[in-house]
């Protein structure tokens, strides 16, 4: 089964209702896995730009409460740090879908104060620790304001010795995973991540 969470959104629920949301729902499913009809050692967490967002922090702040982490997390163009601007902002922040304009809007209407972008909850890339965390599958775009952050994300899992696959689709951009009835480049990237987590899962 798949679960799609309807977390409260800003800008009438501000920063960290979204994670508080996002986290309390992976733990329902988790530990009501049985009557939900869902094996709980095959639950993955997954989504795409804040989606991608929430899914990292879920995976964090179930690790950093001790308790039992998804099994899997499929991060699709993941803003990952609300405290700065990469060089892909730099380079693809105009003209290509999502701008920097946008996310400054979100980002305005999501954090509360300056001192939100430094919690790990917002910006998981300024996390202290990222050993422990779940597999990973992160995909992002080669025109995405995003990308650098995604990537950064990515490697910092894998320096700390998560199995992480690390995919940048060059052409594409931000988000993709919603166009997939557009172009095959997006199917084709869609189904690549699936199978990442199907082998993960091992289904």
């Amino acid at each position: 089964p798949v679960f799609v969470v309807d977390y409260r959104l800003a800008p009438e629920h501000r920063f960290p209702t979204a994670a508080e949301d996002a986290l309390a729902a992976f733990r329902y499913v988790r530990d009501h896995a049985a009557e939900l009809g869902v094996d709980p050692q095959r639950i993955a967490v997954g989504g795409d730009s804040a989606g991608g967002n929430l899914a990292a922090v879920v995976c964090q702040q179930a690790r950093d409460a001790g308790e039992k982490t998804p099994d899997f997390q499929l991060l699709f163009v993941p803003a990952t740090n609300m405290s700065a601007r990469t060089r892909s902002y730099e380079l693809f922040g105009e003209g290509y879908f999502l701008t920097r304009g946008n996310m400054d809007w979100y980002e305005r209407t999501y954090i509360r104060s300056d001192d939100d972008r430094l919690d790990p909850r917002a910006s998981p890339l300024l996390a202290t620790d990222f050993s422990g965390l779940p597999p990973a599958h992160v995909a992002t775009g080669g025109f995405d304001p995003l990308r650098d952050e995604g990537e950064a994300y990515a490697r910092r899992m894998a320096d700390a010795g998560v199995p992480v696959s690390l995919r940048r689709h060059a052409t594409l951009v931000h988000p993709f995973v919603n166009a997939v009835g557009a172009t095959p480049l997006a199917r084709a990237a869609l189904s690549e991540a699936v199978g990442g987590m199907r082998m993960a899962l091992a289904y």
